[in-house]
C-alpha cells in the first residue's frame, strides 16, 4: 500500500520498511491532523476505555525535571513499540538530552517534537550505535512543549505469528534516560607534548591533551580538531566524540604528525548533537619537522645468472595526519621520487625498473624514496648473487627448419645458415659464433649467428664436407657439427612458356636451358611442321620446309596458322642431357581495314579529309573501303576480304566495300569499318571522327502595328497582359524600313524563326525544349537601338519615345553544344511630330471685320521625297503590299472659339475651319460680337501625329475717326495757344522729343546693328531673340514659359488673379 497507494503520492509514507513503520507508529501514537502523522478516516481515543479504538498508549509520562529521569527494563516483542511522553512542566527552558540503551541490536526509533509557535510536529531519527542511541531537543520549554520518544525492536524475524517464529518469540529490552542541560559543557586544554617519531633527532609529532566538563546528566559531544599551517590553510581535521556528564571531566587526546616542516596551530571546536557550537579553543603554533618516509621495495629474484632480468619493485610510504591513537596515522602518501643503486655502477630513478647483471658476482641493490617535503628515507638493501653455469646450446636452421645431422645441397647453391635459435642465458647478440665450413674457409664473430655459404667445384658426382659451429658466452663453449653433401647440377630448363606469333612473322627462339656448374655444348632443335629458318622479312615465296637446326637461338617463321610443337635437346660439358618440348601458337594475321571519303555530286567528286574541314548536313558522302586487305590472304588485297561491316553513329549500317551516307544532324559523328577475312578473322575497327557543322538559326521577323477598336495601340492605350489586338498592319517606306511614330507600340513578331536543322522544320515554339514543336532556340536577344535594356522575349512589344532612325537587332542562339547564333538587323524610322510654333494675331480686331489669321508651323517630313505605305492584310503571305499610301504633307485646322460648341456635337474645341484656298495655313475669321475669344490651330501629319496651339484675342467695336489738323480753324488755333499760356514751351518740347524718337525707330539700321542681328540668328540654345535696335544683350534669351490659358469662368473669377492684357494701339 505504501508503494502503490489507491490514492495519493507514491512513497509519501516511506520507501523502506523502517520509514513506513516509523510513520505508522507516529500516526498510531499521535493521530494528528498533520499529514501522514494521523488517520483522517479514524478517530482514535486518547485513552483506551470501553473497547473503542484508541491511540497507542505511552509507556511512561514525565514532566518533573527536578532530577534526571530514567526508565529501565522496558521489554518489547519483535516489531512492537514503546513510547515515552515528556512535557516541560514547571521547569525553566533548557535543552533536553536523551539516551536509549538496548540489549539487542536492530533497535530503531524516532524523536517527535511539537513546536510551540505553530503546533507542528517534527521527527528526528534515533541512530543506535553499539546498541546506544542519543538525542538532543533544544529549546525544551520555550521552543518545544511536548516530546515523544518512540522505539521498536526491528527484529530480523519478519512478519510471523506465534506458531512460526521458532521456539520463542523475539524479545528485547530498552532503557531510556532523560535530563535537562542547565549549563553548557566546557572544553579545556591540558598540555601539548612534542616527540620524534622517526628517531632522526627532530621533533615531528605533537600530542594534544584536553578535557571536557559537562554538568548534564549525560551528553554526547563532538570535538572537531582542525590543523592549520603557517599560511592558515587547513591541513587535516578529525572529530572525537566524547560522552560526558555528571560534572566529571572527561580527558582525551589527539596526535598529529606533520607532512612538511612548518608551524602548525590547532583549533578545537566542540558541538552538541544538533551541530551547535558549545565551546572552542586554539593552541599556539608548534614547529614540527617533516618525518622521513619509509622505503618498502622488493626484488623478484635474488639468485640469478648473468643477463637474467630482475624486476625491482619500488614501494614506500610517507605517514602523516591526525589520529586518536598514537601508533596509527591516517595518511600513507606515496613517495614522490625513487633512487635505485644496483651495485654495478648502474642506477635508476624509475619506480620499478627491469634490468639484469652482465658480470658474475655479488651485488647490493639499494632503494631510497623521497616524500613531498623533499626528505629521503633510510636506505633499504637487497643482496643479489649473480652466476653463469649454463653452457650455450647451438641450434642450426636452414629456411627456419632445424638441421640435426646432415644436409644435401647442389654445387653453387648459396644457403643461409642460422644459429638464431641457440639457447643461453647470455643474449644472442653477445655470443661469439665461429663457423668452420669444412672446405678450408671459416667465418664468424660476436653476434654473427647467421651466415651464407656455397660450395662450388667438386670432384665427381658428389662430395661431403664437415660443418662445425662453436658458440661461446665468454665462460662456456658449445659446439654443433653437420655433414654437408654437395651434388653436381644438370642443365636446368628455364623457359617453358607457350610462345605466340603470327604467320609470315619471324620468331627468335629463346634460351631454354642453363648449366649452373658448367656450360652447354650442343643444341638440337626439331620442327615437325616445317619452318623457314633465317633472317629477313618472310614472304610468300620463301621455303617453309626446314625441320631441324643446331643454332643456339634460331630465327624461324611459319606460313600456316595453328598450334606448333618445337623440341630441344641439349648436352652439357659433363655429358648430361636434358630435353624440353615447347608449344608455339601461330595466329592468323588480322585483316587491315582502311577507307577514304569522297563527295558525291553532279559536278564530280573530290576526296574529303574531315581532319581539315567539317562536313555538312544533308550532303551525300561516299565511304570507300577498297584499300582494305588481308596480309596472309591468298592474294593480299581487298579480294581476300569476306565481310564488310560499316557502322555509323546515327544507327545505320553498311555491308558493301563502298557505301554512301548522308548526315542529317550536326555534331560529332563516328564512322567505323571492320572487315573479316576468309578465315573468319576480324580486323581492328578503323574509326573516323566526322564533325558535321551546325546550320545557323533562320530568322524571320515581322514588325507590325496593332489596333484595338480601330485605333493604333500606343503606350497610353489600355492593353492588359494577354490581350490580343483586333487587327494588324505593317507600315514601311520605299526602302523597306519600318515607319512609326513616338509612343506607338510595335509588335516584333519572330514566330517564323527557328534553328536551321532539318529536324526543326515547321516547328516554331521557342524555349520549351520538351515541347514536340520546339524550334530549337534557347535564347532571343532584342536590341532596339534606343539605349533601352535588352529584351529576351521571343515576340516583344516596344515603343520609341523620340523621333529618329533606329537599328533593331535580333540575335538568337540554338541549343546545339554551347550554342550557335544568328543575327539580323532591321531599320525603324520614328516620324518627327509636327509643331505649331506661333499664331500671328492682328494688331486690332474689330467686330464685324474680316480678320486674316496665320501661324508658324513646322513638320520635318513635309516636302520630303519619302513615300510611306501600309499593308492592311499582313496574314495573306505578304506584308509589303501597298494597300494604303500615307502622305508626308501636313494639314491645318482652325477653331476660333474653343468655348462655344458651334456644331453642337458636344465638343466645343472641334468646330474646325480650314485654310483659305491656295494657302496651307492662312484663313479668315469675322466676329460679330465683341469680347474675349480663344483661337486654336491644329497641325497633323500623315502618321496621325498632331500638335495644337491656342491664343487669346480681344474683339473690340469699330472706333469713330479722330479729327485731323486741317479741321482746326484760325480762331481755334488762337484760342488754344492762349489757353496754353506758359505751358506752350513745354508742349513744343514734347513734340520735338516725339519726332526724334520716331526718327530713331524708323531709320535704316547701321552696318554694326545688321551684324548684331545676323549673330543673333546663329544662336541655337534659345527659341526666340528680339533685337529692338542696338546690340545683342545678355537678357535677350528665351523668356519664361507662358502661363496656361484660362477658361472664360476662370478669367471672370476674382480669385483667379487674371489681369486683362493690354493691346497695342
Amino acid at each position: 500500500m505504501a508503494l502503490s497507494p489507491q490514492a495519493g503520492q507514491v512513497g509519501l509514507l516511506g520507501r523502506t520498511m523502517g520509514e513506513i513503520f516509523a510513520n505508522f507508529s507516529i500516526a498510531a501514537t499521535l493521530d494528528s491532523d498533520q499529514g501522514i502523522y494521523g488517520y483522517p478516516n479514524l478517530d482514535l481515543n486518547p485513552v483506551c476505555t470501553g473497547g473503542a479504538f484508541c491511540r497507542a498508549q505511552p509507556t511512561e509520562v514525565n514532566s518533573d525535571w527536578s532530577t534526571p529521569w530514567s526508565s529501565t527494563g522496558n521489554t518489547l516483542e519483535g516489531w512492537g513499540i514503546r513510547s515515552f511522553q515528556f512535557t516541560p512542566g514547571s521547569a525553566s527552558p533548557a535543552p533536553l538530552t536523551l539516551r536509549l540503551t538496548a540489549d539487542k541490536s536492530q533497535f530503531d526509533g524516532v524523536v517527535v517534537t511539537k513546536a510551540i509557535s505553530d503546533g507542528l510536529w517534527s521527527v528526528t531519527d534515533l541512530n543506535f550505535v553499539n546498541n546506544v542511541a542519543t538525542g538532543l531537543v533544544p529549546g525544551f520549554g520555550n521552543l518545544t512543549d511536548e516530546v515523544w520518544v518512540i522505539t521498536w525492536y526491528a527484529s530480523t524475524v519478519a512478519d510471523c505469528d506465534y506458531t512460526s517464529c521458532g521456539p520463542s518469540y523475539p524479545e528485547g529490552t530498552v532503557d531510556i534516560e532523560a535530563a535537562r542541560i542547565t549549563s553548557p559543557a566546557t572544553l579545556a586544554l591540558n598540555n601539548t607534548v612534542l616527540s620524534d617519531r622517526d628517531g632522526d633527532g627532530m621533533e615531528d609529532t605533537v600530542e594534544i591533551n584536553y578535557g571536557v566538563l559537562s554538568n548534564a546528566f549525560f551528553e554526547d559531544l563532538d570535538v572537531e580538531v582542525n590543523v592549520r599551517d603557517a599560511s592558515g590553510q587547513i591541513v587535516d581535521t578529525i572529530t572525537d566524540r566524547i560522552a560526558a556528564g555528571g560534572g566529571v571531566t572527561v580527558d582525551s587526546q589527539v596526535y598529529f604528525t606533520a607532512p612538511l616542516a612548518d608551524q602548525y596551530a590547532f583549533e578545537m571546536v566542540m558541538k552538541d548533537m544538533l551541530g551547535e557550537v558549545v565551546d572552542r579553543l586554539q593552541t599556539s603554533p608548534q614547529m614540527l619537522n617533516n618525518m622521513r618516509p619509509v622505503a618498502n621495495g622488493s626484488v623478484s629474484l635474488t639468485d640469478v645468472q648473468t643477463w637474467e632480468n630482475i624486476q625491482f619493485q619500488g614501494s614506500g610510504f610517507d605517514a602523516w595526519g591526525l589520529s586518536l591513537t598514537n601508533n596509527s596515522l591516517p595518511y600513507l602518501d606515496a613517495p614522490t621520487a625513487y633512487a635505485w643503486v644496483f651495485g654495478d655502477n648502474g642506477s635508476s630513478n624509475l619506480k620499478s625498473p627491469l634490468r639484469s647483471y652482465t658480470e658474475v658476482g655479488s651485488y647490493n641493490a639499494t632503494l631510497r624514496v623521497m616524500d613531498r617535503g623533499g626528505t629521503w628515507s633510510e636506505t633499504q638493501v637487497h643482496a643479489i648473487n649473480v652466476s653463469d653455469i649454463t653452457e650455450p646450446m647451438p641450434v642450426i636452421t636452414v629456411n627456419n627448419v632445424v638441421v640435426e645431422d646432415n644436409i644435401s645441397l647442389l654445387t653453387g647453391q648459396r644457403i643461409l645458415f642460422s644459429a638464431g635459435r641457440s639457447v643461453d642465458n647470455v643474449p644472442i647478440e653477445h655470443l661469439d659464433f665461429q663457423w668452420d665450413w669444412g672446405d678450408g674457409t671459416q667465418s664468424g664473430g660476436v653476434g654473427v649467428y647467421a651466415q651464407q655459404h656455397e660450395w662450388d667445384n667438386i670432384d665427381g658426382v658428389s662430395q661431403t664436407f664437415n660443418l662445425t659451429l662453436s658458440v661461446s658466452d665468454g665462460i662456456n663453449v658449445g659446439t654443433k657439427s653437420l655433414l654437408v653433401q654437395i651434388n653436381n647440377r644438370i642443365p636446368v630448363q628455364v623457359y617453358a612458356e607457350t610462345m605466340t606469333t603470327m604467320t609470315y612473322t619471324s620468331l627468335v627462339l629463346p634460351d631454354v636451358f642453363v648449366d649452373d656448374d658448367g656450360e652447354i655444348l650442343t643444341y638440337d632443335w626439331s620442327f615437325p611442321d616445317g619452318v623457314r629458318v633465317g633472317t629477313g622479312t618472310p614472304t610468300r615465296n620463301d621455303d617453309f620446309s626446314t625441320v631441324s637446326s643446331s643454332a643456339v637461338n634460331p630465327i624461324v617463321a611459319w606460313d600456316v596458322p595453328g598450334n606448333k610443337t618445337v623440341t630441344l635437346t641439349v648436352t652439357d660439358d659433363d655429358g648430361s642431357q636434358a630435353t624440353a618440348v615447347l608449344n608455339v601458337v601461330v595466329l592468323n594475321q588480322m585483316p587491315v581495314a582502311t577507307f577514304d571519303v569522297r563527295t558525291l555530286s553532279a559536278t564530280g567528286s573530290r576526296e574529303i579529309d574531315f581532319r581539315e574541314e567539317d562536313g555538312q548536313v544533308d550532303t551525300a558522302y561516299v565511304f570507300d573501303g577498297l584499300d582494305s586487305m588481308d596480309p596472309d590472304g591468298s592474294v593480299g588485297d581487298s579480294t581476300d576480304i569476306e565481310v564488310w561491316n560499316w557502322t555509323f553513329s546515327d544507327g545505320t549500317f553498311g555491308d558493301r566495300p563502298q557505301v554512301t551516307h548522308t548526315f542529317t544532324t550536326p555534331g560529332v559523328h563516328t564512322v567505323s569499318l571492320v572487315v573479316t577475312d576468309k578465315d573468319g578473322q576480324q580486323s581492328f575497327a578503323r574509326t573516323m571522327i566526322v564533325n558535321i557543322a551546325n546550320p545557323l538559326p533562320i530568322i524571320q521577323v515581322r514588325i507590325l502595328d496593332g489596333y484595338i477598336g480601330g485605333e493604333l495601340i500606343t503606350t497610353s492605350t489600355p492593353f492588359p497582359e494577354g490581350s490580343v489586338p483586333d487587327g494588324w498592319s505593317h507600315t514601311f517606306n520605299e526602302d523597306g524600313a519600318v515607319v512609326t511614330a513616338p509612343e506607338r507600340m510595335l509588335y516584333f513578331d519572330s514566330s517564323g524563326t527557328r534553328d536551321g536543322d532539318r529536324q526543326f522544320e515547321g516547328k516554331y515554339v521557342p524555349f520549351e525544349v520538351e515541347s514536340p514543336d520546339w524550334n530549337g532556340l534557347v535564347q532571343y536577344t532584342w536590341d532596339f537601338g534606343d539605349a533601352t535594356p535588352l529584351v529576351h522575349e521571343a515576340t516583344p512589344w516596344h515603343a520609341y519615345k523620340l523621333p529618329g532612325t533606329y537599328t533593331v537587332s535580333l540575335t538568337v542562339r540554338d541549343g546545339f553544344g554551347t550554342g550557335d547564333v544568328s543575327r539580323q538587323t532591321f531599320t525603324v524610322v520614328v516620324d518627327h511630330p509636327p509643331e505649331a510654333r506661333e499664331i500671328y494675331v492682328p494688331e486690332n480686331i474689330f467686330a464685324g471685320s474680316s480678320i486674316s489669321f496665320d501661324a508658324d508651323v513646322f513638320d520635318a517630313e513635309a516636302g520630303s521625297e519619302m513615300e510611306i505605305y501600309r499593308d492592311m492584310d499582313v496574314n495573306d503571305g505578304s506584308i509589303t503590299e501597298r494597300n494604303v499610301t500615307i502622305l508626308t504633307q501636313f494639314t491645318i485646322r482652325w477653331d476660333f472659339d474653343i468655348e462655344t460648341d458651334t456644331d453642337e456635337n458636344g465638343d466645343p474645341a472641334d468646330d474646325w475651319e480650314l485654310p483659305i484656298p491656295g494657302s496651307q495655313v492662312r484663313t479668315l475669321q469675322t466676329w460679330e460680337a465683341t469680347g474675349f475669344y480663344t483661337v486654336l490651330v491644329e497641325i497633323c501629319d500623315g502618321m496621325g501625329q498632331c500638335d495644337t496651339l491656342t491664343e487669346d484675342v480681344e474683339v473690340v467695336p469699330e472706333p469713330e475717326g479722330p479729327p485731323s489738323l486741317s479741321d482746326f480753324s484760325a480762331d481755334e488755333w488762337k484760342s488754344w495757344l492762349a489757353d496754353a499760356g506758359s505751358e506752350l514751351a513745354t508742349f513744343m518740347a514734347l513734340i520735338v522729343v516725339a519726332l526724334i524718337l520716331g526718327w530713331l525707330v524708323m531709320r535704316e539700321p547701321s552696318a554694326l546693328e545688321e551684324e548684331a542681328k545676323e549673330a543673333a540668328e546663329t544662336y541655337t540654345d534659345i527659341e526666340h531673340v528680339e533685337t529692338q535696335g542696338g546690340l545683342l544683350g545678355m537678357d535677350h534669351h528665351m523668356p519664361p514659359p507662358a502661363p496656361k490659358i484660362l477658361s472664360k469662368e476662370e478669367r471672370r473669377n476674382d480669385d483667379s488673379g487674371y489681369v486683362r492684357p493690354l493691346r497695342r494701339r
